[in-house]
């Protein structure tokens, strides 16, 4: 299988897709966190949750519906990084852990 292509080096993982990218959303959808997606043509919504907890969520409307497809793909990916990122925060993980105890 090919690898995809790009303009910057990038390290392949499973299939065709960066590592980089799979360890971030395997970070999202670890801890038993759930993820909630809506991409429509109009808006787009990104949250992640802990049970019974609120932890990262991005919108976007306006900005989204004049967006090109490839910016919106561009936008979805740094979400995913932001997420990812929130998630390894040692103080939120801190947080989730001292929550989940209770």
């Amino acid at each position: 299988m090919s690898s995809p292509r790009t303009k910057d080096p990038v390290t392949v993982g499973p299939g065709r897709w960066p590592s980089h990218l799979l360890d971030d959303l395997a970070e999202i959808l670890s801890d038993r966190r759930g993820v909630y997606l809506s991409l429509g043509p109009k808006a787009a919504v990104m949250s992640v949750k802990w049970p019974e907890a609120f932890a990262f969520g991005e919108s976007m409307f306006v900005a989204w519906d004049r967006m090109t497809p490839r910016k919106r793909a561009v936008a979805l990916l740094d979400w995913i990084q932001r997420a990812a990122e929130y998630c390894r925060d040692p103080k939120i993980r801190q947080s989730w852990t001292r929550d989940m105890a209770v």
